[in-house]
């Protein structure tokens, strides 16, 4: 009996350092131009049948600043939000698509600060853009935004 106690614990510590967050580097991915990094972008995250979201007013960032973005698997698919503070919050996706029930979640852990929202997804150490315009005009893939 003592065994199998034994067993459901060590099942259970394994099972919580798995979903244990990690702090990683990230590169980003950019098309020729930000409407071909979107489209690319929004397909890997949601698939071809879901129209690229329009996302504006995110809080300006650079590549720099994801140098230490907290994910739980930087192999898995994932989604990332920004805050208005520069908090970047992560939630990795049940499937090989993100959905409803991610991008919840994800925003629910930014909820009660200013501009949260999904920036984009991370799959394998990559940044995958998914918004269109900065609170400063610009993107992190047009030239001077890396």
């Amino acid at each position: 009996m003592n065994y199998r106690k034994t067993l459901i614990a060590i099942s259970l510590v394994t099972l919580a350092a798995g979903c244990k967050e990690e702090k990683v580097s990230l590169g980003v991915y950019c098309e020729e131009n930000v409407a071909e990094t979107v489209k690319f972008s929004s397909a890997l995250t949601y698939g071809i049948d879901i129209s690229p979201p329009v996302v504006k007013g995110v809080r300006a960032f650079r590549e720099v600043d994801l140098s230490q973005v907290p994910i739980q698997s930087e192999s898995a698919l994932g989604l990332l939000a920004r805050d208005g503070n520069g908090f970047f919050y992560s939630q990795p996706c049940k499937g090989e698509l993100c959905g409803l029930d991610e991008a919840k979640r994800v925003l629910k852990k930014c909820q009660s600060e200013p501009q949260c929202q999904i920036v984009g997804s991370y799959k394998n150490r990559t940044f995958y853009p998914i918004y269109n315009v900065d609170d400063q005009g610009g993107h992190i893939c047009r030239e001077g935004g890396q």
